[in-house]
């Protein structure tokens, strides 16, 4: 027995109207063709999407490839710039090779002039001292007829002035060339002042050094120049250029003293004058004449007849060094000097029994005596030159100022 399937009953809502099987049918019919039009669309929707994406590929595989091709064309400029530095690079090595094989011939070459030079000033010296031994001979003196001894070229004694009349030796300042390394070793800073105030003056008669640059440890840079007054020494923010000065010195107070005292050698000052890297020879060569400094007369009357203005605590304090300290043996006093003029400063010197003296800015107490001078006389009273400008005046215990001028005095006695 076959049973036969039942076609779906359409429940029948409770209460509502009753709906017939071919108006569901119809509505299932609209149903189904809405669904496939929304389908047809959705898919038409996705092809068209699909074709802009496949089209945005298209365009960045095309912009992908014209990358490749820029980056394959950089990479072969950069190499060909590559193989060019190279080659470049080789060639300046190559260069740099030769000219540093100039300068080592060069170099040798300055050094062989330089031993030739002295060598030539050894046989000078050899040759001048061999003069001066011809003329001490000559000068000898040789029995007379009348069998009196006459010296050979000068006239008899009684002709000659006495010892009074006779002018001083000239005043070298050998005691200041002793004492600068001692007040530089004690006070570097005041050393380096008094010096930097008397070297122009002493530059003057040195050709060939000026204009150069000192590059001093205690004051800065300095750059010494000649002009219609003389020479000048100016501070300095940086160093000059090669082309305006002849060198460039590096030093300190205690080299400088060295330098005027006649304590360094040619090749010691050479290497003060820069480095070979920066320097040359011939600026070297050039900065060696500042050993003349060291045959300069410094003395006091000869820096005051050369216009030189000292303070005179700077002037006190090297005399401090040049004093023996057993000089002052039972002596004790403050003795005020004070200069007037374009030049107002002061200085207080202290005799301590046995112990020497001692140079202070201010009163260390009572003084005894004060002495006044203008700033123009005060190396001549110093150096007890009579023809100095002004007579210095004293106010006080004349016996201080004079124990004072005898301590000077001994101090610049020619050893």
């Amino acid at each position: 027995m076959s049973l036969r399937r039942s076609s779906p009953v359409e429940p029948v809502a409770e209460g509502g109207p009753v709906v017939e099987p071919a108006v569901l049918a119809d509505r299932r019919v609209k149903r189904a063709e809405f669904g496939a039009r929304a389908q047809a669309q959705r898919a038409s929707e996705a092809e068209e999407a699909f074709e802009a994406l496949q089209g945005e590929v298209d365009t960045l595989e095309l912009r992908l490839a014209q990358a490749i091709d820029a980056r394959r064309r950089l990479e072969d400029e950069l190499g060909a710039r590559e193989r060019e530095l190279v080659t470049r690079e080789r060639e300046l090595a190559a260069e740099l090779q030769r000219e540093t094989a100039a300068r080592s011939l060069l170099i040798g070459a300055v050094v062989e002039v330089e031993a030739a030079l002295d060598a030539a000033e050894a046989r000078l010296a050899g040759v001048e001292a061999a003069i001066g031994e011809t003329l001490e001979a000559a000068d000898a003196p040789s029995p007379a007829p009348n069998g009196n001894a006459v010296a050979r070229g000068h006239t008899s004694p009684a002709s000659l002035p006495s010892a009074l009349e006779q002018p001083e030796p000239a005043d070298r300042g050998d005691w200041l060339r002793s004492a600068l390394p001692a007040l530089a070793a004690r006070d570097p800073r005041t050393a380096a002042v008094l010096m930097c105030e008397i070297l122009p003056f002493c530059l003057r008669t040195i050709e060939g050094v000026l204009p150069f640059d000192l590059a001093l440890a205690e004051l800065g840079l300095l750059g010494f120049s000649a002009s219609d007054e003389g020479v000048v020494a100016e501070a300095l923010p940086r160093p000059r250029g090669r082309r305006d000065r002849s060198f460039l010195f590096q030093a300190d107070a205690v080299v400088i003293a060295a330098l005027i005292a006649g304590r360094m050698s040619r090749r010691a000052i050479s290497r003060r004058a820069g480095r070979p890297a920066r320097e040359t020879f011939l600026r070297a060569r050039r900065a060696r004449r500042l050993g003349a400094l060291a045959d300069v007369p410094i003395g006091l009357a000869a820096l005051s007849r050369g216009g030189v203005r000292l303070d005179p605590s700077l002037v006190y304090r090297a005399l401090a060094c040049a004093i023996p300290v057993d000089a002052t043996a039972g002596l004790a006093f403050t003795v005020a000097h004070m200069t007037t003029g374009d030049r107002d400063a002061k200085a207080y010197v202290t005799a301590l029994p046995g112990a020497g003296i001692v140079v202070s800015d201010e009163a260390p107490g009572a003084v005894d005596a004060v002495v006044t001078t203008t700033s123009d006389a005060l190396l001549a009273v110093l150096a007890n030159d009579p023809t100095g400008p002004a007579k210095p005046a004293i106010r006080g215990d004349a016996a201080a100022v004079q124990a004072l001028a005898s301590l000077v005095r001994s101090a610049q006695a020619p050893v």
